[in-house]
């Protein structure tokens, strides 16, 4: 048995996406007999084996003197959070001396938490040290401008910097090329492949509906407008409404709940609930017949969203913003997943939509079948990475 620290955000109450994920690793080296801690950020809810830091503010106010000086400075040194930095650095270098760790696993995003690698393999060499990058900085966003592209450098520099105290590198498949050929010189002994660990049956109860009930669509989690804006969806479920009665339900967070709102005051059987806790997400995607993605138009990135809907067995329909969208090689492999182009056509989409929720509801995949499509997103096959670097 092995004594582990996982290093993450949000953990107990509600978490991040790495929150979920690293309590997926930690679940599954749990039950191969280690002994795991966490250091995250602090909700007031006391658990054993879990050290907290101050979470960061959500948003800092500063004067255009301050933005215009950071923008400036971002060219040449990463905009990281300095007091989550210390935090995360302070609070495991004393976490260490107490505990006497085998391991010690960073799970990024948030980046500061490389830091707490670097100040553990100086401080105790002997402790094997692991950055599990569950997102990439660069990949996918580098060639949108001059500006980005120096700003991204400066990143890979301090990622780099950091890399040479990481025993073992995890790395997302999708960002494979994108890391092998900014990082691959230095550190491709490091590397280990994976993929978002948040492949997990779920038990849902067995909701019987009425066939002539309407069709029934849902989106659930986050939603930004300048990377993941609904307003093509919008669109395209405005024109199906032409083929039939629907309803599209939004659990849902970010900067575009006015415009789903207005849409709702316009269109028939829009519907926005809100962030909910996740028994009750369960309960209305056990309800639902086709769940609903959007991907991302920024990187390269598999929200994490799309591999928990993928768990549930549910028709899925994703739409794309990206010609080369790495989310749509995931559902080509899915028995039950359409792919849906942004830059095609409302109406074309919307009767794509008909004829694929007409053929598909009511179905499901079974979780085994699932599992055998993506194994790299097992949380166990994480945890197998992990141990064999232990």
């Amino acid at each position: 048995m092995s004594k582990i620290l996982i290093i993450t955000s949000q953990y107990i109450g509600v978490a991040s996406a790495s929150g979920i994920c690293a309590g997926n690793i930690c679940c599954e080296l749990k039950k191969r007999g280690h002994d795991v801690f966490v250091l995250c950020y602090e909700n007031g809810i006391p658990k054993e084996n879990i050290y907290t830091i101050p979470s960061p503010p959500l948003k800092i106010k500063r004067d255009i003197f301050s933005k215009i000086y950071r923008k400036f400075r971002s060219v040449f040194t990463p905009n990281l959070n300095k007091h989550l930095i210390k935090h995360y650095k302070y609070s495991t270098l004393n976490i260490c001396k107490k505990e006497k760790f085998d391991a010690v696993i960073s799970v990024s995003f948030p980046l500061e938490t490389l830091t707490a690698v670097k100040t553990v393999k100086k401080s105790f060499p002997d402790t094997k040290t692991v950055i599990y990058e569950l997102d990439s900085v660069g990949d996918g966003i580098c060639n949108s401008s001059v500006f980005k592209r120096t700003t991204i450098k400066a990143y890979e520099r301090w990622q780099s910097r950091c890399y040479r105290y990481a025993d073992r590198i995890v790395v997302m498949q999708s960002h494979e090329e994108y890391w092998k050929k900014t990082f691959g010189k230095k550190f491709g002994d490091k590397l280990m492949l994976s993929d978002i660990p948040v492949l997990v049956e779920k038990s849902l109860p067995d909701i019987s509906k009425d066939a002539s009930a309407p069709v029934s669509f849902l989106y659930g989690g986050l939603i930004e407008r300048s990377y993941r804006s609904p307003s093509h969806l919008l669109s395209v479920y405005e024109s199906y409404l032409n083929y039939e009665k629907a309803s599209l339900d939004f659990y849902s967070k970010g900067d575009c709940e006015e415009l789903i709102a207005e849409a709702a005051k316009k269109t028939e059987g829009i519907s926005l609930h809100g962030y909910v806790p996740q028994e009750t997400l369960d309960e209305a995607i056990a309800k639902s017949d086709v769940l609903v993605s959007i991907g991302n138009r920024v990187s390269r990135s598999v929200p994490s969203k799309l591999i928990t809907y993928l768990s549930y067995g549910k028709p899925v329909v994703h739409f794309s913003s990206q010609k080369d969208d790495v989310c749509a090689s995931y559902l080509e492999k899915y028995p039950l997943g359409l792919v849906l182009k942004e830059w095609d056509f409302a109406e074309e989409n919307a009767k794509k939509l008909y004829e694929f929720a007409r053929q598909t509801r009511g179905k499901k995949v079974a979780f085994s079948e699932v599992e055998d499509l993506l194994k790299m997103n097992t949380p166990a096959y994480s945890a197998e990475l992990i141990c064999n670097v232990l």
